[in-house]
């Protein structure tokens, strides 16, 4: 996560050359998940590249949105590259894709991608969505039950 441009352009060598399936696919999810915004931005523009399978770019993109540190540029930069990444996405790898949304957890969050997937439509992931919904439902409603507990638990620890 706290990588650098050298770690990063092994790590996409090692995607790129290696012999061995499982290194070069856990290469290449490692990529989505640097914390530098200059390199997950790199990690990004590379899963949509054409260089990386299409069902792994999904999952790097998935990767990207479930993290917090990572998570709002993701969602950007699939908004604003739809088009290419749309045409990435097999109905499996759509689900992968629009599921990893659940990892948000605010109100406009959940507005923004009901409304995003409402007018750019993954095939095969309805269901996703109303899941992803869901999801993000429960944290929102799980933050305002606890987090006035867990603030007055921080307080207690000075």
């Amino acid at each position: 996560t706290n990588g650098d441009s050298a770690l990063f352009d092994k790590l996409q060598y090692i995607s790129e050359t290696a012999t061995n399936p499982e290194f070069q696919e856990g290469a290449l999810r490692l990529l989505a998940e640097f914390n530098d915004p200059k390199l997950e931005q790199r990690a990004l523009n590379y899963a949509i590249s054409g260089k990386v399978r299409n069902q792994d770019a999904a999952i790097q993109l998935g990767i990207a949105l479930q993290i917090d540190e990572t998570r709002d540029l993701a969602w950007k930069f699939i908004r604003s590259h739809w088009d290419a990444v749309h045409a990435l996405l097999t109905p499996e790898m759509g689900n992968v894709l629009v599921g990893s949304t659940a990892a948000f957890c605010s109100a406009d969050a959940r507005d923004d991608v009901q409304q995003f997937f409402a007018t750019h439509k993954v095939e095969s992931a309805d269901q996703a969505v109303k899941h992803s919904v869901e999801r993000i439902n429960g944290c929102i409603e799980l933050r305002k039950l606890q987090e006035p507990h867990f603030k007055e638990w921080m307080a207690a620890q000075k």
